[in-house]
């Protein structure tokens, strides 16, 4: 309820894209859950999105239709470094957090392995590269979510837009050091990186939300 809430602090309302169980869903009158609406034309979802003030979500089908409404997005959850299409006018990207045996390792080790080992699934049979190496892949907190949406906002919208919305100032507990070390780290890992003839382009530094290093 803390990023629900939070986005409600912002002055924002919130439109469910899917379909949602119902156990899991938090009721407000600040919050429309489009499976509730009964029947609708696909279009109606591309309307949503090009409305949006800004699009939360996965590298899911309707995360990538706001390549083509140019919607601010926040990919969340990203387990690997990269996505086929995302909005040129603003985009940033949450990766999943890694931990082996209890101890956090640098989101620089996304860059050091090959897509194609990284898209693997364990339902065919074959492990992604983090589990090959015991790696577990952690969703990132509430608080990093909401840090990353104003992040996003605030370098992606008018500043007209900006003054009708209830942004806090920003007090999280950023690692400032460990930020600028894995950039650092990335950056070099890039240069490999971009000469492995991989599918997709990767995210640049600059891609990146703060909320990485909360």
């Amino acid at each position: 309820a803390e990023l629900i809430c939070g986005i409600f602090n912002m002055g924002l309302e919130i439109i469910v894209l899917g379909v949602m169980n119902q156990e899991s869903k938090y009721h407000d009158k600040r919050i429309t859950y489009v499976d509730e609406l009964g029947p609708i034309p696909d279009s109606l979802q591309i309307h949503i999105l090009n409305s949006a003030t800004a699009v939360i979500g996965s590298p899911s089908g309707i995360t990538h239709l706001t390549y083509c409404t140019d919607t601010p997005t926040l990919l969340l959850d990203m387990p690997f470094p990269f996505c086929s299409c995302y909005p040129s006018t603003g985009m940033k990207a949450l990766l999943k957090k890694l931990n082996y045996k209890g101890e956090p390792i640098s989101i620089a080790q996304y860059y050091k392995w090959r897509q194609k080992d990284l898209l693997l699934s364990g339902s065919i049979g074959v492990s992604s590269m983090a589990d090959q190496k015991n790696i577990k892949m952690v969703c990132n907190s509430d608080e990093a979510v909401l840090l990353g949406l104003q992040e996003l906002l605030t370098s992606s919208i008018t500043q007209e837009s900006l003054q009708s919305l209830k942004l806090r100032s920003t007090k999280a507990d950023l690692n400032i050091e460990l930020a600028e070390v894995t950039k650092k780290d990335i950056r070099k890992a890039l240069l490999t990186y971009s000469k492995l003839q991989d599918k997709y382009p990767p995210f640049q530094v600059e891609d990146l939300s703060i909320g990485n290093w909360l």
